[in-house]
Order: C-alpha cells, then sequence, then structure tokens
C-alpha cells in the first residue's frame, strides 16, 4: 500500500475566527466599553492571535494559497504584530518609551503622531488588499475597504491629534468621537471576516459553499 501523503489543513478559518475575536477587543476598548484597566488583556490577546495567523500563513503557503498566506502574515506581522501591538504597549504599558497613561499618571514619551504616520502605510496597504480581495468575492473586498476607514479615523487621524479623549485614570475608558465611530465600524469587520471564517469553514467541511460570500468583481 502506497504511503499517504499527509495534507495540510485550512489555516484560514482559524486566522480569521481569531483575528474576529482580536477586533471585538478593539471595539469594546475604542468605544469606551471597558476601562483602560482592560488593556493589557488586550495586549495579551493580540500577542497569542498574532501568532496563530502567522502560524496560518506559513501552512497557507505550504498549501499553495499565496492570497491566503499574504492575508494571514500580513494580519500577524503588520496590523497585530507592528501596529496595533506596540501602539498598546506604549499607551498602556509605557514600554519601551517611558511610563504608562496610567499608574504613576506620567505621558508616554513617544509622541502619539509618530503612531499616526505608522497606520498610514497599514491604511494604504487595506486599500490594496480590498482590490486584491475583489478577486475572491465582492464581500471581502468590502471588508477590508470598510476596515482600511475605520483604521484611517482610530487610530491613524486620531493619533495625529494627540489621541484626546485619553483619560489617566485605569478605571475610566476611552471618550472620543474618533475612536468611538472607528470602534463600532470594527466591530462590525468583526462580524464581517466571523461570517466569512464560518464559510470558509463550511466550504471546507462539505466540499460546496453554504453560505453566500458573493461573486468575484475582478476576474
Amino acid at each position: 500500500m502506497a504511503e499517504q501523503q499527509t495534507q495540510w489543513a485550512e489555516p484560514l478559518p482559524a486566522v480569521l475566527f481569531s483575528s474576529a475575536v482580536a477586533f471585538f477587543g478593539l471595539a469594546a476598548l475604542l468605544t469606551g466599553s471597558v476601562s483602560l484597566a482592560s488593556a493589557p488583556l488586550l495586549i495579551v490577546w493580540v500577542a497569542g492571535i498574532s501568532l496563530v495567523c502567522i502560524i496560518g500563513a506559513i501552512i497557507a503557503f505550504r498549501r499553495g494559497d499565496i492570497f491566503g498566506g499574504t492575508a494571514s502574515a500580513i494580519i500577524g506581522g503588520v496590523l497585530f504584530g507592528s501596529g496595533t501591538w506596540l501602539s498598546f504597549l506604549g499607551k498602556f504599558v509605557g514600554w519601551p518609551w517611558g511610563a504608562p497613561v496610567f499608574g504613576a499618571g506620567a505621558a508616554v514619551a513617544i509622541p502619539p503622531q509618530i503612531e499616526g504616520w505608522m497606520w498610514i502605510g497599514l491604511v494604504l496597504f487595506l486599500v490594496v488588499a480590498g482590490i486584491a480581495g475583489l478577486k475572491i468575492s465582492w464581500f471581502l473586498g468590502f471588508a477590508l475597504w470598510w476596515i482600511a476607514i475605520a483604521a484611517a479615523l482610530a487610530p491613524c487621524a486620531w493619533s495625529f491629534m494627540g489621541c484626546p479623549g485619553m483619560p489617566a485614570d485605569p478605571s475610566m475608558g476611552i471618550s472620543s468621537t474618533l475612536p468611538m465611530v472607528s470602534g463600532w465600524m470594527m466591530l462590525l469587520f468583526a462580524l464581517m471576516i466571523f461570517y466569512f471564517a464560518t464559510a470558509v469553514w463550511l466550504d471546507t467541511f462539505f466540499g460546496k459553499p453554504v453560505l453566500p460570500i458573493g461573486k468575484p468583481l475582478i476576474k
């Protein structure tokens, strides 16, 4: 009997489901639904989710899925790895630039405008990724453009403004219009990718589309 070749499982459901969890947490923080004291817990979540996304990227590349591997790597390495992760470390923990926003009561040494420039690159990538996503489905392309707008509002534009509404008291939540609007948009995006992950999972399980995700707009 010929030895059967081991097949890699479809990694996208794990990547997308875990990313949805992260965006639910981001939405809760930006809308002021949770206090700043919850931010360190979200940092731990983001670190774990980054690892899941990077592993998913490696598996996707091994399967020959270039778009899925690239998207997973970007989610893990750019969006969470170098964007949200460093931003949260600076704002809420203080490492490596100085004291945290709360606790000692001192402001973080790094100017928030620097973070704004950092997020511009992510916004531009999401716009381009939205165009590429249209080759898979209009639903995915629209979702990526939606989150690009959310990222452009906060933390990008919000950082350029100096992050108004950031309380020094850890028992309080963020109270500012831009992050609140961005947070609600991220909540909707989390629901979108949760739906998309469920569609991919069911398609893999049953071998045929079960949930509609729209036809590709770009052939």
